[in-house]
C-alpha cells in the first residue's frame, strides 16, 4: 500500500469537548501518516488551549480572524494543507480506528479513482436512536441532481489533484453536497463505494 500523506480538516467552533474526542480519534488510526489542520473559527471557548495542551506535532491549528462559517473554513484547511489525499472530519464526529487505512487502501488498490466516500453511523442525540446511512453505490451528476446520495464531508475523501473547486461561502449549508455537484460534472470523476463504517 502506498505511503501517502493525508489531511484531516477539522473547522471547529466553540465544541471543545467534542473537539477533544474527534481529535483523538484520528490520533487513534491504525494509519499514522497524516496530518490534522485545525481551523478554529473565531471560538469563545478554551478551544486554542485544548490544542495547546496537544504535543503532537501532526496537529496543527488556524484561528480565523472573524467568523468565516464552515465552508470557507474547510476551504482554509485544504489550502494549509499538504496531503496528496483530503478527507473531512466535523467536531462533533469520530472516526472508527482504520477509517485512514481503509481509505488509503482504496485509493493504492484502485487506480483512477478520484473520490470515495463510504457508511456512516449518525446517532440522533435528541431522538435517542442510531442507524445507519447507506449511500448510492453508483453515483453521477445525473443521479446526484435529484438528491445527495454521496452524504456528508465525513465520509468523503479526495485526491488533492482532483479538487480543483472549493466550497462556495455563499452558502451557509449544503456546501457540501454543491461541491459534489461540481465535481461529479467532470468527465474525470471516478468515485469508489467502500460498504464499510468508518465514521460515528
Amino acid at each position: 500500500m502506498a505511503n501517502e500523506l493525508v489531511s484531516v480538516i477539522i473547522p471547529t467552533f466553540n465544541r471543545m469537548d467534542l473537539l477533544e474526542k474527534a481529535i483523538n480519534s484520528v490520533l487513534k488510526q491504525t494509519y499514522t501518516f497524516f496530518e490534522i489542520i485545525i481551523i478554529d473559527d473565531c471560538s469563545n471557548d478554551r478551544t486554542k488551549d485544548l490544542f495547546l495542551d496537544i504535543k503532537d506535532k501532526r496537529v496543527q491549528y488556524y484561528r480565523n480572524k472573524n467568523n468565516l462559517y464552515a465552508a470557507e473554513s474547510r476551504n482554509i484547511g485544504i489550502r494549509k494543507s499538504n496531503g496528496s489525499i483530503i478527507t473531512f472530519l466535523d467536531d462533533d464526529d469520530e472516526m472508527y480506528p482504520t477509517k485512514l487505512f481503509d481509505i488509503v487502501n482504496v485509493f493504492s488498490q484502485n487506480k483512477g479513482v478520484n473520490f470515495v466516500y463510504h457508511k456512516a453511523k449518525i446517532i440522533m442525540v435528541n431522538e435517542k436512536t442510531s442507524y445507519y446511512t447507506t449511500p448510492l453505490k453508483i453515483v453521477d451528476y445525473k443521479k446526484l441532481i435529484i438528491k445527495n446520495y454521496i452524504g456528508g464531508t465525513p465520509i468523503v475523501s479526495i485526491r488533492r489533484d482532483f479538487l480543483s473547486d472549493f466550497f462556495d461561502t455563499n452558502l451557509k449549508a449544503l456546501e457540501d453536497y454543491e461541491l459534489w455537484l461540481n465535481l461529479s460534472k467532470k468527465d474525470s470523476f471516478n468515485p469508489y463505494y467502500l460498504n464499510k463504517c468508518l465514521v460515528k
